[in-house]
């Protein structure tokens, strides 16, 4: 692993990870301070609304596929640094995409004085920032980096 850091190819893309990973950690909180200061309530998450499992699965993937990737003798370094930089980006960008979601629904609810309840049953909506990552991971990988790995293109 230690090797893909001295590869500069891959420098960018490693160090975004770790630093989305260091961010996706401290989720919980940051989600609860955010809506707190939005809403102008104190907030607490009930039921947990991220599946940290699901980092630690995809985290653990990222690294595979960095590993096949890097095993294309085809393509120069810097092309398979920035089909991994790409896809990295994709990830997260598309997580991002889903916690706006996440977090304007439960403002929502906070300011209609709606059931954050009902929010929690509505698997869609109180854990879109986890499906829409693993979409987002599923468009990269498929879009981005299998071409990269398998045709050498």
């Amino acid at each position: 692993m230690f090797y893909f850091f001295l590869n500069k190819a891959y420098r960018q893309g490693l160090i975004l990870t770790i630093i989305f990973g260091v961010f996706l950690y401290f989720i919980d909180s940051t989600s609860a301070q955010l809506i707190s200061v939005f809403s102008g309530e104190e907030f607490s998450y009930f039921e947990k609304a991220f599946f940290k499992g699901v980092y630690v699965v995809l985290l653990v993937a990222i690294i595979a596929l960095l590993i096949a990737l890097n095993k294309n003798e085809k393509l120069p370094d810097a092309v398979k640094g920035k089909a991994f930089n790409s896809f990295v980006f994709v990830c997260v960008l598309s997580f991002f995409t889903g916690w706006v979601i996440h977090l304007y629904t439960l403002l929502d609810a906070l300011q209609s004085s709606e059931s954050i309840m009902a929010i929690e049953n509505s698997i869609w909506l109180y854990h879109a920032q986890d499906f829409t990552l693993v979409i987002g991971f599923l468009i990269a990988g498929f879009t981005v980096l299998k071409p990269a790995i398998h045709n050498g293109e």
